[in-house]
């Protein structure tokens, strides 16, 4: 178990929208199994509820930022979970991961309207520590 600081978890965070959103469908195939299926899958925990109720405590997002980010990975896990969902075809064409891409991007546009780009980079340096163990 690795703890991480707020800075480090907040920029885990982050870039899971900065990798996952609508700009995927204009990568090659290749590239869109990758980060679906690989990076995304493998750091969609960092929407768990533990780590966004540590990311509202401290004011990093806000009640709506929280609720989307949570129904995003419920979303992410209940698609992951249908194996007929789980190919890249199913990613260009299925208005399942349509809907999750869609969220993602919003969730990141409602991060950017929150915070500058020079305020994120202050955050993801904060090294206030959590108390949260990350595997």
């Amino acid at each position: 178990m690795i703890k991480k600081t707020l800075g480090q978890l907040f920029q885990l965070y982050f870039d899971i929208f900065e990798k996952f959103g609508t700009h995927l469908l204009k990568e090659s195939d290749k590239m869109i199994g990758y980060y679906v299926f690989e990076e995304t899958a493998s750091s969609i925990g960092f929407c768990s509820r533990r780590i966004l109720i540590k990311f509202l405590e401290e004011g990093l997002i806000d009640k709506i930022i929280f609720e989307e980010s949570s129904s995003l990975l419920k979303i992410f896990r209940k698609i992951e979970s249908i194996s007929s969902l789980r190919n890249v075809d199913s990613v260009k064409t299925s208005s399942e991961w349509k809907e999750v891409l869609q969220l993602s991007d919003k969730i990141k546009e409602l991060l950017k309207i929150r915070w500058t780009n020079e305020e994120l980079q202050a955050i993801f340096e904060l090294k206030q520590t959590t108390g949260l163990s990350i595997e």
